[in-house]
């Protein structure tokens, strides 16, 4: 059982990200039914039935400010719904939240530190490979070549206009998609950086970053390894992470360049929309999230009661008009500490920002932080909050955080 236990381990880190299949297509839910829930589900119910004294959650309570934190957190969040215009949709989107946070408290909870480790290099090797067994899918679906859509399954790539199809890998959001590639990157580099298997995949998972043109995703990507680079790497061993992304820069220009010519995409629109601020055509310009975040300080200002409780769980899309995703259920702010404020009150956000970045910074020293202030910077002008991933990656830096506790702060 104990085998089973890891491999469903193994498989729920893989499909972590893999919200293109949806099990149960249907709107009963309002999310996608992905295989990672389903899992995930079955994972708990067989550590709760037949390893349940292998759960320890010292990791939880030894960090002192991190339960209390993220309990409070959810009492503000479970008041917005309470108060919500919309309580039976803020309530669902509440149980995906809670569920998330739950059942990967209880997985982490069962399994030791190293063997935590080696689940995560296993799956986001694997993850890595389903990644790029949908992107070409999705290429295929692009040129032409396929059309094998079905109500469990979507491999319709979403594009910038129709300049260029963003292979987002196995989510059908190409920024959550990037993001989890990240995460998988950032896993396997500082597990096993030696293996010729991980030199592979981190080139390949650095090329398909940059492929996605996600632009908080490529700052992630940077941003993350330059501060990694600073503080844990040798001289030698920050030259190598130089010249892998450089070599990947340039491969991604030999083959775009080469694209180019068979009109498969048209990459300087493409590129012309993802770095102008006064192109409005395009609901992804970076001109549409900036009024939008201007809009969404516009109406917290403007209504005491919702900037104290907020307007209730996932409800922004209430909020959102004059913009094309206006009315649609997962519109949002585009920034995930503004998008909290506005559903759930000033409250709310204080204890999730503590959370997320502030008692992290304090804790110091630890391989993860990179990773979460680079998630911080990412989710600027984006939102994670129902993101497995971005839950299990505040995790594992509170678990790995245990072995640091006596060490000097980092200093950023």
């Amino acid at each position: 059982m104990n085998k089973i236990i890891e491999i469903l381990f193994i498989m729920s880190v893989i499909f972590i990200g893999a919200d293109r299949i949806n099990l149960l297509p249907s709107n009963l839910f309002d999310f996608q039914f992905s295989p990672y829930l389903l899992i995930s589900l079955v994972l708990v119910l067989l550590i709760l039935l037949f390893k349940p004294r292998d759960i320890k959650f010292s990791w939880l309570y030894k960090n002192e400010y991190l339960l209390p934190s993220l309990i409070l957190f959810l009492i503000f969040v479970s008041i917005s719904v309470i108060l919500s215009a919309d309580i039976y949709f803020s309530f669902k989107r509440f149980i995906l939240l809670l569920y998330i946070i739950v059942s990967l408290i209880i997985i982490l909870s069962s399994f030791e530190r190293s063997k935590i480790r080696n689940v995560l290099y296993i799956g986001s090797i694997l993850g890595s490979v389903l990644f790029y067994l949908f992107n070409h899918f999705l290429l295929q679906e692009w040129i032409g070549n396929i059309h094998a859509n079905n109500i469990f399954i979507n491999i319709s790539p979403d594009t910038l206009g129709h300049f260029i199809p963003r292979l987002g890998g196995f989510s059908t959001d190409v920024n959550r998609g990037a993001f989890v590639l990240v995460f998988f990157t950032f896993l396997i580099f500082t597990t096993n950086i030696k293996s010729i298997i991980s030199k592979i995949v981190i080139f390949l998972n650095t090329f398909f970053i940059m492929v996605t043109l996600s632009r908080s995703a490529i700052l992630l990507y940077i941003l993350t390894f330059v501060i990694y680079s600073l503080y844990f790497l040798k001289k030698k061993e920050k030259i190598n992470v130089l010249a892998l992304f450089l070599f990947t820069l340039f491969i991604f220009y030999f083959i775009v360049n080469n694209l180019f010519p068979l009109d498969y995409v048209d990459i300087s629109s493409a590129l012309n929309e993802r770095l102008s601020i006064s192109n409005t055509n395009h609901d992804s310009s970076a001109s549409i999230h900036l009024k939008l975040l201007v809009e969404g300080f516009s109406i917290l200002m403007s209504d005491i009661k919702l900037f104290v409780f907020g307007s209730g769980h996932g409800t922004s899309f209430y909020l959102i008009e004059g913009f094309e995703m206006a009315g649609k259920k997962n519109a949002n702010f585009h920034s995930q500490y503004l998008s909290v404020f506005i559903e759930n009150g000033i409250i709310s956000v204080m204890f999730f920002l503590f959370l997320t970045i502030l008692y992290p910074l304090y804790i110091g020293l630890n391989k993860y932080l990179p990773l979460l202030i680079g998630a911080f910077f990412f989710n600027l002008l984006y939102q994670l909050i129902n993101e497995p991933a971005y839950w299990l990656m505040i995790f594992i830096f509170y678990i790995s955080s245990m072995k640091y506790q006596n060490n000097i702060k980092l200093k950023l």
